[in-house]
């Protein structure tokens, strides 16, 4: 039996190295600007990286089961502003309002701030024909803000596994 941990980490690129097999199961973004923004819009993708980077800041990363043995160390979760990746394919793009939470007057972007209403990537809908996204050696994937909006602030956090294959 192949020993699989799974972990959850918040504002994260995540890579691979060349003894472990990463597995992205679930991604949220959820915007939690606090301050008026209103009437902004912008483009957020996923993107698969292709080069190995390691300029950003860790990040810590939460067990999914307490006795499971640490994180590998060469598997690499940082926080990145995207200048030092190079990326490869885009797996998915969405647009996101950046505007601040409505808490009187409910509109539907203001759902869209709440983590289940927030979920951007789920391969673990129960279909095995589906796959999650599957990372090798220098090989990452991270949520990318290409869109023009640079007012507001976005939570974004990864559910993924790591594997010896």
């Amino acid at each position: 039996m192949i020993e699989m941990r799974t972990w959850l980490c918040h504002h994260p690129t995540v890579a691979a190295s060349a003894s472990k097999v990463i597995r992205v199961y679930r991604i949220w973004s959820v915007n939690s600007n606090r301050t008026e923004v209103t009437g902004a819009i912008t483009l957020m993708e996923i993107q698969m990286l292709v080069l190995r980077f390691g300029s950003g800041t860790a990040v810590n990363v939460t067990k999914m089961d307490s006795s499971a043995a640490a994180l590998d160390a060469s598997v690499y979760v940082e926080y990145d502003n995207g200048a030092n990746l190079t990326a490869g394919n885009t797996v998915r793009r969405e647009y996101q309002a950046t505007d601040e939470l409505t808490i009187s007057g409910w509109v539907t972007q203001s759902l869209l701030k709440f983590y289940p209403l927030g979920l951007i990537w789920d391969a673990g809908y129960g279909d095995d024909n589906v796959q999650p996204l599957t990372l090798r050696q220098d090989e990452g994937v991270h949520v990318k803000n290409t869109g023009a909006a640079t007012g507001g602030v976005f939570q974004f956090c990864m559910e993924f596994t790591q594997s010896a294959s």
